[in-house]
């Protein structure tokens, strides 16, 4: 496993740049990272039942944090250092959910053998997902329940997998495959 790969490089550089943004807008930038985290996980479960629903619930949460963000005066770069590291905080929060969201989104597959691989070898750079780091913590969260099973992860991870797992992934994907 590579210490950097391409798509881990992509990933900490979107991460990156949502912090910046939401840093940039200061308080503003924590309540719409908050907020959007808050309703990640119900606008996940809509949209395993209904995509189009689940776009027309986020245009209007986005829309409602936008109205309540109105009162706020646009805040210079001059404004305190306090401003810049809540608005930082609130874009850690969104780049992390968007991020651990991105790398347990890609497809799953099956070999000839039955053996269930994430993310499928049929895909576009597939080899080089499979050296990602970021990608491996997603295969872990994503199919965590199997891997407690089978007994290839340590108690340690428990519960920082499941409390992830519970949050991002909706129903169970490998029996879909």
């Amino acid at each position: 496993m590579n210490l950097l790969t391409p798509f881990d490089a992509a990933l900490l550089l979107l991460w990156t740049f949502v912090v910046y943004l939401a840093a940039q807008r200061g308080l503003p930038g924590l309540i719409v990272g908050t907020v959007s985290v808050l309703f990640w996980r119900p606008i996940l479960l809509i949209a395993h039942r209904n995509p189009l629903l689940a776009v027309a619930t986020a245009l209007l949460v986005g829309f409602l944090v936008m109205l309540l963000m109105r009162p706020f005066p646009r805040l210079s770069y001059r404004q305190p250092a306090w401003g810049h590291a809540l608005g930082a905080l609130g874009g850690a929060l969104l780049g992390s959910a968007l991020v651990l969201t991105l790398t347990v989104s890609l497809p799953l597959g099956r070999d000839l053998n039955g053996v269930l691989w994430y993310p499928a070898q049929d895909i576009p750079f597939a080899e080089l997902l499979q050296r990602s780091r970021s990608v491996a913590a997603g295969r872990a969260i994503l199919l965590y329940p199997l891997l407690e099973r089978s007994g290839q992860l340590g108690p340690r991870y428990w519960g920082t997998l499941s409390t992830l797992h519970r949050l991002l992934i909706v129903g169970q994907p490998w029996g879909e495959v």
